[in-house]
């Protein structure tokens, strides 16, 4: 499910930034990688602001999936843009303080959306 917000900027009243808001389902792995990756490319190539991914229904991640999270977040940050990644469930949460991904990733949790 894919959802786009507008926000006001706190500086700057009139202008807002592009906030889109994926929320991948069950497992982000070598099984569901094409899925995902059509539709995090989709969503990228439209150069939003901000991409939150809402991982709150996450549950499974393999490092197909995590390489996926990695090349989407260069991508958006190529573009000048943030990756966000949301309600994290505890074993993506471990999965990345395991890796030491976590480090590279803007992570809110849940509430903050």
């Amino acid at each position: 499910m894919i959802g786009i917000k507008s926000l006001d900027m706190i500086d700057q009243p009139k202008a807002s930034i592009t906030k889109i808001v994926y929320k991948p389902h069950g497992r982000l792995d070598s099984e569901t990688y094409d899925n995902h990756r059509k539709e995090l490319l989709s969503i990228v190539y439209t150069v939003p602001d901000v991409l939150i991914l809402d991982m709150q229904d996450v549950r499974f991640i393999d490092s197909r999936g995590l390489g996926l999270l990695i090349t989407t977040l260069k991508i958006v940050k190529s573009n000048n843009g943030r990756l966000v990644l949301h309600s994290l469930t505890d074993q993506v949460d471990m999965l990345l303080k395991l890796t030491g991904t976590n480090k590279l990733f803007e992570i809110q949790s849940a509430g903050m959306l």
